[in-house]
């Protein structure tokens, strides 16, 4: 850890910077947060899911968030029902 900060998300920032790359996807709040403010546009894994089903990859979000809480994915419950009422 670098501060409050992974070395995967720190990776991530700073590769985007060096590169070039204005699109990351990133999970944790904080690591979210800080990207921003370096002028970063960030999306997270519901985002992708959310993206995959408008695009006709994913026909059933509810599915797929089960699953990812099956594998110990933590997603809180408001988000999962802002999620689900906007299917």
């Amino acid at each position: 850890m670098i501060g409050r900060l992974h070395l995967g998300e720190v990776e991530v920032i700073v590769g985007a910077e060096e590169l070039g790359v204005h699109n990351v996807v990133l999970d944790d709040g904080y690591a979210r947060s800080k990207a921003r403010q370096i002028g970063l546009t960030v999306t997270g894994t519901l985002g992708i899911l959310i993206t995959g089903r408008d695009m006709g990859i994913l026909s059933d979000l509810t599915l797929e968030i089960d699953r990812l809480l099956k594998l110990g994915y933590r997603i809180h419950p408001s988000t999962i029902e802002q999620i689900k009422n906007a299917i």
